[in-house]
């Protein structure tokens, strides 16, 4: 981050004098009637003028001075704020993939070993759930014949 001390070429303890001798430098370097050929020399003559202006007042120094300290405390919030977020992403990813896994092992503990499973669960056999719902499946009335048979009423060794 560039500051205002750094356009002009001064530093932050510098006084009125010497912060006056590096604008007139820096003017002089930036100037847009010296420098011609760089089509961004009135920009820069601007900000350096902006610049002297509010550190040649004292009260906006000063307040310039605390904002910048302030600044240069949290330098990296930026990097922090990426680094927290790509930290709860793995949490959330760690512990999905948990759950996953615990699933998956549950899943497989129960297909191999069905009793252990459900020890303490009575299961009521499909039979017995079927029969319930359709009683003429498993009792019928009539016994059953095979589909698409079917029965003469006539004997086949019995000749006429």
């Amino acid at each position: 981050m560039k500051t205002l001390y750094d356009l002009l070429g001064a530093l932050p303890d510098d006084d009125a004098e010497s912060l006056r001798t590096a604008f007139r430098q820096a003017a002089k370097a930036t100037h847009p009637d010296i420098n011609t050929h760089d089509p961004d020399a009135p920009l820069k003559f601007r900000q350096i003028v902006r610049a002297n202006a509010i550190l040649s007042d004292a009260d906006q120094r000063a307040t310039y001075d605390r904002l910048l300290s302030l600044t240069l405390r949290r330098p990296n919030w930026k990097l922090k704020r990426t680094i927290r977020k790509v930290a709860s992403d793995a949490i959330k990813v760690a512990c999905l993939s948990a759950v996953s896994i615990g699933g998956y092992l549950v899943f497989e503990q129960s297909r191999r070993h069905p009793s252990s499973a459900y020890s303490g669960i009575s299961v009521p056999s499909r039979r017995a759930v079927i029969g319930r719902f359709y009683p003429e499946r498993w009792m019928p009335s009539r016994p059953a014949r095979k589909p698409g048979i079917l029965r003469s009423t006539r004997r086949k060794d019995k000749q006429p």
